[in-house]
């Protein structure tokens, strides 16, 4: 309890950091927030009378703690070209972009782990060395990419998805898993080739200690071995990785969600990035920032129960 603890305090000053360093460089970036809300041809005293009711004469510290408290209750403030909220302009995407997410973290774990202990168990077999080849050459094909092969090959050659047709979550959640499937693939496929060849060698690594010898002394099967001794101790590096995959396909889906015309965070983002949307860009870094911190700690406190050497001094 005292390691856990000690990471949902470390989390939250993390958060509260990056949002202070995000809140302030959006400020000096984006010029007067007052003519970006009233636009150029505003006269000055309704620019004046803007800032003054916006508290934007306000310290900085002041406006950020104004901010932050009304980011809490899900006041995330107004987006400047839809003169919008910006929770209710993003809080439809952000479903999209966490079920995608954890599709491709689902897919990459269904994969690697089982092809990455097969590989380990048949080290230089032939099979082992046409997978090796194979996450060579996967490995160095970006999702992007990947996105467009897939939908070239499942889209217009077996014709198993209409390329660019989203189906929206609600109106056929079926429909969209199964649309969210490709896109959710092209971004599991590199991190697939690099969980594969992780647990690879870190199995490789740990068959290779005295308690292993000990284990086969003791009668114990190279099945027994691999399953009731080693894997326990080669997944920690794995588990470490794995956290940061699952980040990473939070935060690195801009581009695919582009390719399959996918209406998430990412496609939002890039617009209001366009349209010097600010507030609607400070709002989605901001939650992908947290979720990424989220999934951090959670890693770390799995990570703890897994391994009981691991004090909260660590």
């Amino acid at each position: 309890m005292k390691y856990v603890l000690k990471k949902l305090v470390t989390m939250i000053i993390t958060v509260v950091l990056v949002t202070f360093f995000v809140f302030l460089a959006f400020n000096l970036i984006s010029g007067d927030p007052a003519t970006s809300a009233l636009g150029t041809e505003a006269t000055p005293e309704r620019l004046a009378a803007y800032r003054t009711q916006m508290g934007l004469d306000d310290p900085v510290v002041v406006q950020y703690l104004r901010w932050g408290g009304n980011f809490l209750t899900g006041d995330m403030g107004t987006s400047y070209s839809y003169r919008m909220s910006v929770s209710s302009m993003i809080s439809e995407k952000i479903p999209v972009t966490l079920i995608m997410a954890v599709m491709s973290f689902l897919i990459m774990i269904v994969v690697a782990i089982p092809i990455g202990i097969y590989t380990a168990e048949h080290k230089d077999g032939v099979l082992d060395r046409i997978i090796t080849v194979i996450n060579q050459v996967v490995m160095a094909i970006p999702p992007f990419f990947s996105g467009i092969l897939i939908t070239l090959l499942f889209g217009q050659i077996f014709k198993l998805f209409t390329p660019g047709k989203y189906i929206s979550y609600q109106d056929d959640f079926g429909g969209f898993l199964g649309y969210m499937f490709f896109p959710a693939l092209a971004i599991a496929l590199p991190k697939i080739t690099m969980a594969v060849k992780l647990l690879r060698t870190s199995v490789l690594k740990e068959v290779k200690n005295d308690y292993v010898r000990t284990a086969y002394s003791k009668g114990n099967s190279s099945r027994q071995v691999l399953y009731g001794h080693v894997l326990k101790n080669a997944f920690l590096p794995v588990i470490t990785f794995l956290g940061m995959c699952l980040t990473d396909m939070i935060a690195g889906s801009i581009i695919v969600e582009q390719v399959f015309s996918v209406p998430g965070l990412g496609r939002i983002l890039l617009t209001s990035i366009s349209n010097r949307d600010y507030p609607v860009v400070m709002a989605i870094i901001v939650i992908i920032a947290c979720l990424v911190l989220l999934v951090n700690m959670l890693v770390d406190v799995l990570y703890g129960f897994i391994d009981p050497r691991i004090t909260p001094d660590d």
